[in-house]
């Protein structure tokens, strides 16, 4: 961060930590307005976004499986920090702030300071894009991985809070948050049936879209299908079956009815009969979508790479019924095509409302000049954009790093 948080957030003429900028996104459900075009567009809100979102939340970074032997690193980059979770030789996960934040760099790049990861050969670096897991055989003593991500001394980096539901791990930056389950502690209850099955992640894959991530995770939320919809389901479309969860929970459901399950996989034998006739798609704010259904549960990791486009990091859970099944079987493979799929479909729509949302109010489009945003018609949206609206406006309390000291002129003893 360049300027102090407590010297405020100012783009576009407006001040985006001042409450009558959210007002008319804070009404009643059906009547509020969707967030204003600035959150969608602004390097300055997204700095605000990395102060009250992403440094004070419990943010997905991936599964426990995907570091299973001593000293094998998960990097993730939280908002403008570059981090790493590492399995340890007890077999525990300790969490770090990388040693080379800045990469090989004295200072931060221009090109780095736009708001857009960059493609860099320092991927520990707060303001480039992350490689995937780290084995531990990469980071031998004098390894380009191990002066990146470790140093020397790894015992002397900053930590950063680690802790997890079922398989899934979450950091947090904040040592006064709450914990997890403090935080989240409904979502793991909602997924407590498929968390007993002994989750297991079998495949997965990355991919980019070019969409801002809070219209990423509205969108997945609203249209996103599932293999055996029953017909009920498939003609609501967007509308949930159950309500959304009220304002002030941390996360919104969808319940969705199936006609029958495809047979190639196991069924999740911790599931009751009506769990196993349905599915649910979560969304834990901020950042993880879940999708859980009788034979397998996928979770999507919202990652932003700049303030218009979002990397879905994805990954695929099979139950301990499904013993010997690898990436290579046929009904993972079937499913990872389907999800690729479905998620490309999505993507482009978002990618639509995302270049509208961006031109909103400006000469690009014209006939929205002086026009208020249109009624926030979904309800996932409505009680994520609640969500963030209380995080943006939130106070704290903040430090200066540096000695005080009177600069006046003139001023001496």
């Amino acid at each position: 961060m360049f300027v102090h948080p407590e010297l405020g957030y100012f783009d576009e003429r407006e001040d985006l930590t001042a409450a009558k900028l959210y007002a008319p996104s804070r009404l009643a459900i059906g009547k509020a307005r969707g967030l204003p075009p600035i959150a969608f567009r602004s390097k300055v809100f997204a700095d605000l976004e990395d102060e009250k979102i992403w440094t004070r939340s419990w943010v997905f970074v991936g599964a426990l499986d995907q570091i299973p032997e001593s000293g094998d690193l998960l990097p993730y980059t939280i908002g403008h920090h570059g981090l790493h979770v590492q399995r340890t030789t007890g077999g525990d996960l300790v969490g770090r702030f990388n040693k080379a934040q800045h990469g090989g760099c004295r200072a931060v790049p221009a090109q780095c300071q736009t708001g857009i990861k960059t493609k860099c050969s320092f991927t520990s670096c707060g303001y480039s894009r992350d490689r995937d897991v780290i084995p531990s055989s990469e980071l031998g003593e004098d390894t380009p991985a191990m002066r990146q991500y470790l140093g020397e001394q790894p015992d002397r980096l900053l930590s950063a809070r680690v802790e997890s539901f079922g398989p899934f791990v979450h950091a947090s930056l904040d040592r006064a948050a709450p914990s997890l389950e403090a935080e989240l502690g409904p979502v793991a209850e909602h997924m407590a049936p498929y968390a007993k099955a002994k989750l297991r992640g079998v495949a997965g894959f990355w991919a980019e879209h070019q969409c801002n991530w809070k219209l990423a995770g509205r969108a997945f939320m609203d249209q996103a299908e599932v293999p055996h919809m029953a017909p009920v389901a498939a003609k609501r479309g967007a509308k949930p079956k159950s309500a959304a969860v009220a304002h002030g929970a941390r996360f919104v459901a969808r319940e969705i009815g199936l006609s029958g399950v495809e047979g190639d996989l196991p069924v999740l034998a911790t599931l009751d009969e009506k769990a196993r006739m349905g599915a649910t798609l979560i969304w834990s704010f901020p950042n993880l979508l879940i999708a859980a259904l009788p034979d397998h549960v996928v979770t999507i990791g919202l990652q932003p790479t700049s303030f218009s486009s979002t990397m879905h990091r994805v990954r695929l859970y099979v139950g301990f019924g499904a013993k010997g099944v690898t990436a290579e079987h046929p009904g993972i493979i079937k499913r990872l095509d389907f999800w690729r799929a479905l998620l490309a479909r999505i993507g482009e729509r978002s990618k639509a409302e995302q270049l509208e949302t961006m031109r909103w109010g400006t000469p690009s489009l014209p006939a929205t000049a002086g026009k208020k945003r249109p009624i926030e018609t979904s309800d996932y949206g409505y009680h994520f954009q609640r969500f963030l609206i209380d995080r943006l406006l939130a106070e704290h309390d903040y430090y200066w790093a540096g000695p005080l000291t009177d600069a006046r002129i003139g001023h001496g003893p």
